[in-house]
């Protein structure tokens, strides 16, 4: 929902196709990327971790969609 509150659209998808497109109320002023605030939370979730190609298809085969 911060998304929406910030003036973007999401698609809502089931099983990979869209079934819906929740959009903002109004259109508020959309805030600028902040690439330092982006990279934070990147490292807050990840840490160090460095995911490679191999790493990251293993990931997707082991979860169960």
């Amino acid at each position: 929902m911060a998304w929406v509150r910030e003036g973007e659209s999401v698609s809502i998808t089931v099983r990979g196709k869209d079934v819906a497109t929740l959009v903002p109320k109004s259109n508020p002023r959309r805030k600028r990327f902040n690439a330092q605030a982006h990279q934070k939370r990147i490292k807050e979730i990840f840490g160090d971790k460095v995911f490679t190609d191999n790493i990251v298809v293993e990931m997707r085969n082991e979860k169960d969609w």
